[in-house]
C-alpha cells in the first residue's frame, strides 16, 4: 500500500538500469529517482499517493538507452484487515496531499453512494472499526478532508474476526468411553472446529472435527486415563477465530473384570486375582464384612499385579472383595464384588447347625448363627401336589446364584439338575415346580452355583 512496484523486460547486455519518475505522462518533467538498478523490478516508496505516477526506464550497456514507453502505476490507497482481529476491523490508508483530516465510510456492498460515515476527522492515516460486527464482510472508503483532493478512495473489504470460545471444558474422567468438550456459544459463528493435542501446544495440535453446529462434542481418543488437551475454534462464512484457551480431559480406566477371591484354599490367606486393565499401572483392593463398597475398606494400596494375597483375613468369616484401576490421572469404578474366606477345617461347624463353616461361607450364610443355613424349605407333604404344583423357598444371600436339582428314588441317589441360574432375591427365593407328577415322589435339594 505505500509504494509503487515498477517492473519491465530485461536487456540483454545491459549492466544496470535507471528509473525516471514523474506526477503528468511527459518525460521532460520526469526524474530519476533510481540508478544502478541490476535487476528487472523496482518499488517507489516515495510515490505520491491518491494520483497517478508515471515510470520511464532505461537499460545502460554501459551507455545510456532510449527511455522507456511509460506507464502508470498508483499506491494503493486503502487496506482493511482481513480476519485480523477479533475486536475490530484496521482501516488504514495512503496519506494525501494537503490533507488534514479523513473520514471513514463503510457499507456491506461495493457502493460509496450509500454507506454510512463510521469516522470524522481522523487525523492520522489509521483507524480501527470497533463497531462492526464478527464475520460480517464490509467495504471501506475513505475520505480526504480540506485538501486538494475530496473524492472517495478505493474500496477495500475487510472483516473483523470471530472471537474464540470464552470457555472450553474437557470432562475427567465421567466416561470410559469418550472426552465431552462443550464450550460456550460465539456471536456470528455458524460451526466450530475441534482440536487436540497431547500437549498443551497448538502448533502441532490435529483437527478432529469440523462443521459441529452445536456446542457439544464427544471425542473417543484411543487411551483411557491419558491427558488430552482440546481447543475450539468458531467458524463462520468469511471468519475462523484463532485458538482460545485449552482445556484437558481424559477417559476414565475401565473397570477390572473378572475378580474372583479363593474360597478356604489356600488354608492361610484369601487370594484375590483380576484381569489387567490397559492403561493401569497399580491397582487398589477393597474388602468388607458385607456386600457393599460404602463402608468398604482401602485395604491395599499401589498393587502392581493383578493378584493380592490377604493374609489379615479372619479365620472363618465370609470377606468381599473389590479392585480399581489407577493411574497417575485416573481411578476407575469398583469392580463387581467376589466373596472369598481364609482356609478353615472342613468338619468345623462353630454355630452347631449341621452345616460346616465351609460350606456356609460358601452359601453366604452366617457360619455363627445356627438359625442362617442353607436349606430348602416345601410346605407339603403327600402323595398328591397341591394345585399349581410345589412351592419350593430357601434362604438366600444377595450375591449368589443357586440351582435345584431333584430325583425320584434316594436309594439310588442319583440328583440331576431340574433349574439352574436362579438369581437371588433376598431375603427368601421362592420357586414354583409346576411340573410335579400325580403319583411319582419327588425329592428335591438347593445347590449353590
Amino acid at each position: 500500500m505505500d509504494r509503487v512496484a515498477v517492473s519491465w523486460a530485461a536487456v540483454t547486455g545491459a549492466s544496470s538500469y535507471e528509473v525516471w519518475w514523474s506526477t503528468s505522462n511527459s518525460i521532460s518533467t520526469a526524474v530519476q529517482v533510481a540508478s544502478g538498478v541490476t535487476g528487472a523490478a523496482y518499488s517507489d516508496a516515495t510515490a505520491y499517493g491518491w494520483r497517478t505516477n508515471y515510470y520511464w526506464v532505461r537499460a545502460m550497456e554501459p551507455g545510456a538507452s532510449a527511455y522507456s514507453t511509460p506507464d502508470g502505476g498508483t499506491k494503493r490507497e486503502i487496506d482493511a484487515s482481513d480476519d485480523s482481529f477479533s475486536g475490530f476491523i484496521r482501516i488504514a490508508w495512503s496519506l494525501c496531499e494537503g490533507a488534514t483530516s479523513y473520514e471513514v465510510w463503510r457499507n456491506i456492498v461495493n457502493d460509496s453512494g450509500s454507506a454510512s460515515r463510521v469516522a470524522d476527522d481522523v487525523a492520522s492515516n489509521a483507524y480501527d472499526d470497533v463497531s462492526a460486527f464478527p464475520s460480517q464482510l464490509y467495504y471501506y472508503w475513505v475520505k480526504p478532508k480540506n485538501g486538494p483532493i475530496l473524492r472517495f478512495s478505493q474500496s477495500d473489504t475487510g472483516i473483523r474476526s470471530l472471537s474464540p470460545p470464552a470457555t472450553v471444558q474437557a470432562s475427567n474422567g465421567s466416561s470410559t468411553e469418550n472426552i465431552h468438550v462443550t464450550w460456550s456459544a460465539v456471536g456470528g459463528a455458524t460451526s466450530y472446529e475441534v482440536w487436540r493435542n497431547t500437549i498443551n501446544e497448538t502448533n502441532s495440535a490435529t483437527r478432529i472435527a469440523t462443521n459441529v453446529t452445536v456446542t457439544s462434542y464427544a471425542d473417543t481418543p484411543g487411551l483411557q486415563g491419558f491427558v488430552y488437551y482440546y481447543w475450539v475454534r468458531a467458524v463462520s462464512v468469511f471468519s475462523r477465530s484463532g485458538f482460545g484457551s485449552s482445556d484437558w480431559g481424559f477417559r476414565r480406566l475401565s473397570t477390572p473384570e473378572s475378580v474372583s477371591a479363593t474360597d478356604g484354599v489356600p488354608d492361610d490367606r484369601v487370594v484375590v486375582t483380576w484381569q489387567p486393565v490397559v492403561g493401569s499401572v497399580f491397582y487398589e483392593v477393597w474388602r468388607n464384612t458385607v456386600d457393599s463398597t460404602n463402608s468398604a475398606v482401602l485395604y491395599a494400596d499401589f498393587v502392581g499385579d493383578t493378584v493380592y494375597e490377604d493374609t489379615g483375613a479372619d479365620v472363618s468369616t465370609l470377606h468381599y472383595y473389590w479392585v480399581r484401576a489407577k493411574n497417575a490421572v485416573s481411578t476407575s469404578s469398583f469392580s463387581l464384588s467376589d466373596s472369598g474366606f481364609g482356609g478353615v477345617s472342613l468338619e468345623l461347624d462353630s454355630d452347631g447347625d449341621g452345616v460346616p463353616d465351609v460350606q456356609e461361607n460358601y452359601a453366604g450364610t452366617n457360619p455363627n448363627n445356627s438359625n442362617s443355613f442353607l436349606r430348602l424349605v416345601v410346605p407339603f407333604e403327600g402323595t398328591l401336589p397341591p394345585s399349581g404344583g410345589f412351592v419350593l423357598s430357601w434362604m438366600s444371600e444377595s450375591t449368589k446364584q443357586y440351582r435345584i436339582e431333584i430325583s425320584g428314588n434316594l436309594a439310588e441317589g442319583a440328583f440331576s439338575n431340574m433349574v439352574t441360574g436362579i438369581p437371588a432375591t433376598p431375603p427368601v427365593n421362592v420357586y414354583t415346580d409346576v411340573n410335579a407328577a400325580v403319583v411319582s415322589p419327588r425329592f428335591y435339594r438347593i445347590g449353590v452355583e
